[in-house]
């Protein structure tokens, strides 16, 4: 008798679990073809900000096996949007569109997602952050200092977020990096 018990309540949570997975698999086919597009609308308006006066952005190729934290390279008549991944707090994922002109000056730097600290880390995303970036030169290796911009390649870090200031600096500098290798001196511009 207990033997049965046993193996009738097995079947219910199997069944359970069977109906759960299918609910869940409906609700994935049903909603994944809009997050696609909401996280491409949101990379579109991210690469506008940093190409503000781009009139069309045409897409690269990026070799992922040799480029893991360049996502996304895209051209347009004022220069070019990159998106690349870089590691804040913890470890955690900074997904970022970098604008740089055909020249290797930045246009603008957009943090597209993080999970950083809220009222920390989370001010990475701020313009008032970002704006540093803006006029930096490829030319350039950014790094972060505690006590105030003495260089024009110092980047005044977050208060409180130090490595997050970092990853987002090591981020514009893997745009740098990326644009001299691969993009210096392949438009006409």
């Amino acid at each position: 008798m207990k033997q049965s018990l046993v193996a009738k309540m097995g079947l219910v949570l199997l069944l359970i679990c069977a109906i759960a997975g299918l609910f869940l698999g409906v609700a994935y086919e049903t909603t994944k073809d809009l997050i696609a597009e909401k996280k491409a609308s949101v990379n579109q308006e991210a690469y506008q900000k940093v190409l503000p006066n781009a009139e069309q952005l045409t897409p690269l190729s990026v070799d992922a096996s040799q480029q893991t934290d360049i996502l996304e390279v895209y051209e347009s008549d004022q220069g070019y949007a990159i998106k690349v991944l870089a590691k804040g707090y913890a470890g955690d994922d900074i997904e970022m569109a970098v604008g740089l002109d055909h020249d290797g000056m930045v246009t603008g730097v957009e943090v597209i997602s993080h999970s950083e600290t809220p009222g920390l880390g989370s001010k990475a995303a701020e313009e008032s952050f970002l704006s540093q970036y803006i006029g930096k030169s490829a030319d350039m290796q950014l790094t972060v200092t505690k006590t105030g911009a003495q260089s024009e390649a110092e980047i005044d870090a977050i208060s409180g977020a130090t490595k997050t200031t970092n990853g987002v600096t090591a981020g514009v500098n893997r745009a740098f990096t990326y644009f001299n290798e691969y993009l210096r001196g392949e438009s006409d511009g």
